[in-house]
């Protein structure tokens, strides 16, 4: 199967970044048994994210419109999981970009991995939130990010089970150690922030954006994201703000199963 092949273009990349606590099951972060991530390989995930300008141009956005043509043309307006979040701490901090990642129910966990600098100008920080509660995720990474500015290694007073926090430079290298460390290898799901790696593994192999793709009945799954339908029509662009802003999971599917056909 071509989603098959796409998932395990996203495990060898994670093993080519050495992220040895990381294994994925899906491309858009349902619940799996086996699929996991650690808070110190979400860091470096989000760190290697950066070296896409096409992620840096999409993920900080609040909003955008979304295009659609085929059997139902539409313009929608989608929105950031996080940009407009009004306990996101934007007074300290200028958040340049990132990626949630939720499951509900009993398997619940709520995820936060960002790249932020304080807001007067200073070093910039990739910084990684894993389960913590929807109500203090953001909160819990004002914690954070006090903490990697003041040069503190210990995260344990961080509303998180586990977080860490680094340096990074404008090529999109770690710069010095861990900040806010907590738990910093043990295995989590990572929910949706699965989608940062299957985008850069998208836009390893589609160099064109303007080119699109063509929804399916299989690829429309529930979730997170807007309504999308099977012959709704849309460039790889848009499916990068889809998996960004409002985290849609059919675009997501749709995307694993065309550039898996390619694999």
């Amino acid at each position: 199967m071509s989603i098959d092949k796409f998932i395990a273009a996203m495990n060898q990349k994670a093993a080519d970044l050495g992220l040895s606590r990381t294994v994925f099951k899906n491309a858009n972060g349902f619940f799996a048994s086996g699929q996991t991530v650690s808070a110190r390989n979400m860091l470096k995930m989000i760190i290697e994210a950066t070296k896409y300008q096409e992620i840096c141009n999409v993920w900080g956005a609040s909003t955008y419109t979304v295009n659609i043509q085929g059997l139902n043309p539409r313009s929608i307006e989608i929105q950031s999981s996080f940009m407009l979040e009004p306990t996101l701490p934007t007074s300290r901090y200028a958040f340049i970009g990132g990626k949630t990642g939720t499951l509900t129910g009993t398997k619940g966990i709520r995820n936060f991995q960002c790249v932020a600098r304080p807001s007067g100008g200073g070093d910039t920080y990739a910084a990684v939130i894993v389960n913590a509660t929807y109500s203090s995720r953001y909160t819990a990474m004002g914690q954070l990010l006090d903490l990697a500015v003041a040069g503190i290694a210990d995260g344990a007073s961080v509303g998180a089970t586990a977080c860490v926090a680094a340096v990074t430079d404008n090529n999109g290298n770690q710069i010095g150690g861990f900040l806010g460390i907590k738990n910093l290898d043990d295995r989590y799901q990572p929910a949706s922030t699965v989608k940062t790696m299957a985008y850069m593994v998208m836009l390893d192999y589609i160099k064109n954006l303007d080119a699109t793709l063509t929804l399916i009945s299989s690829d429309i799954v529930g979730g997170s994201g807007p309504d999308m339908y099977a012959g709704d029509v849309i460039t790889f662009k848009d499916a990068l703000y889809l998996g960004f802003l409002p985290s849609s999971n059919s675009t997501m599917k749709a995307v694993a199963r065309v550039v898996g056909e390619g694999y």
